[in-house]
């Protein structure tokens, strides 16, 4: 094949370095907006899951006590001292 008869532009796929830092800094503001409300969120939805959970922790610890006619003792306690 000889170099004068192919075409003088040759189309080319793909992106610039220039265009993916542009949609990489796209991403990273966009990251930056949402997260801190998405954190929010997750421990938001965190504390609802342990306050449920609470009573049953109590109402079982109450059951063991009764039953075993055992009661905690608290080794830190300021006033056994």
């Amino acid at each position: 094949m000889d170099p004068q008869n192919r075409p003088s532009t040759i189309p080319r796929a793909g992106f610039t370095l220039l265009e993916l830092i542009g949609v990489m800094a796209v991403i990273a503001i966009l990251a930056a907006a949402v997260l801190p409300g998405a954190i929010d969120l997750i421990r938001t939805q965190r504390a609802v899951k342990e306050g449920a959970e609470l009573p049953k922790i109590a109402e079982a610890l109450k059951r063991g006590m009764l039953r075993e006619q055992v009661f905690p003792i608290y080794e830190n306690d300021a006033s056994t001292n």
